[in-house]
């Protein structure tokens, strides 16, 4: 099956699967930024070091690796 570059239906799916990429990279470092910045803030209101910003950021990595491989698994069809 050849590729055709002047198609638009394989550029419509193109951009869809790029559209799709980015916006799970993008939710991926988002809740990793906010996780860090909500523990960072609580560190600061109650003086508990940096564990909070740790637990925070932590918790935004398992969020967000939670939501990319949903996101995949529904691209696939398995979700």
């Amino acid at each position: 099956m050849s590729v055709d570059p002047t198609d638009p239906d394989q550029k419509q799916e193109t951009a869809s699967q790029w559209v799709v990429a980015l916006g799970a990279g993008t939710e991926l470092v988002v809740s990793v930024l906010a996780g860090f910045l909500v523990g960072q803030w609580l560190d600061g209101k109650w003086g508990t070091g940096p564990w909070l910003m740790l637990l925070g950021a932590l918790s935004g990595i398992g969020i967000g690796l939670y939501q990319l491989i949903r996101v995949s698994a529904k691209r696939q069809g398995r979700g």
